[in-house]
């Protein structure tokens, strides 16, 4: 009979610890390429910097025998209220303003399901601790999605995800492809009209230089507020850790060689 690897979890609980794993996470998420930037040490540790307060951290690790990081599952308790019930709630690290997807549980390829059912024995066997686990926006193709679903009725499990990324090809051309006749139409129309709009005051611009990023935030920032005010609603960056979140990640991410950040400038604006 074959029986279960076992699995050391532990409940990391301040920033200190999770600042320790930067090089275990890093190694770990390689061998895990589906995984989204939302799941990357960098997004957690700037996330929970600009978020953390009145929260309580939750990341668990699963290491084998050997002491190899396997899995790591990045939440957190929250306490929320329904009606005059108070609730401590376990949901992922990000979840609220910034509206991450696909999240999941990271698991070593080796062994994902026995790795998630050790996370999942241990966050059952610590149930005095919480009341409620919510955990979204998952993955459709969650793993453990499958062992909530086995769980005798004790868990309830849907689906509602928005991607909010495409995967883009390796060139325009090939992108283009992709898209519908009166699409393509459309982007060549409306490029020429502005262009024809503003003679020689339309140009493409990508960043690459570090120094040039606090200004490119600012005006994305700006932009993203007046396109709120016209809906007669408030952006998210009216909330001042939103914005500083932003564009600290946004600069980890631009000296990891991660942020395609590219510009349409018109008249100089």
């Amino acid at each position: 009979m074959e029986t279960k690897p076992p699995y050391q979890i532990e409940r990391l609980e301040t920033p200190m610890q999770l600042d320790a794993l930067e090089k275990e996470w890093a190694e770990l998420i390689t061998e895990i390429p589906e995984a989204p930037v939302f799941l990357s040490w960098e997004w957690i540790r700037t996330w929970w910097f600009y978020f953390g307060d009145h929260r309580e951290l939750w990341l668990l690790t699963a290491r084998d025998t050997q002491g190899r990081l396997l899995g790591i599952a990045p939440l957190l308790i929250e306490r929320q209220r329904i009606g005059l019930l108070p609730l401590r709630v376990i949901g992922f690290i990000g979840i609220g303003l910034t509206r991450p997807v696909n999240l999941n549980i990271l698991t070593h390829p080796s062994d994902p399901k026995g790795i998630l059912q050790a996370f999942l024995d241990f966050l059952l066997g610590q149930s005095k601790q919480w009341d409620v686990i919510r955990l979204f926006p998952m993955s459709k193709d969650a793993e453990i999605c499958t062992l909530l679903n086995n769980g005798n009725g004790r868990f309830r499990t849907g689906v509602k995800t928005v991607n909010a990324y495409i995967p883009l090809p390796d060139s325009w051309d090939a992108y283009a492809k992709t898209l519908t006749k009166k699409l393509r139409r459309n982007l060549k129309y409306f490029r020429t009209k502005l262009e024809d709009d503003y003679p020689g005051g339309v140009r493409f611009a990508y960043l690459t230089d570090p120094h040039g990023l606090p200004a490119v935030m600012n005006k994305m920032e700006e932009l993203n507020k007046g396109r709120w005010v016209s809906k007669k609603r408030v952006s998210n960056y009216a909330y001042s850790n939103y914005s500083a979140f932003h564009e600290a990640f946004a600069m980890l991410m631009l000296e990891r060689g991660w942020l395609r950040l590219n510009q349409l400038i018109v008249s100089g604006n």
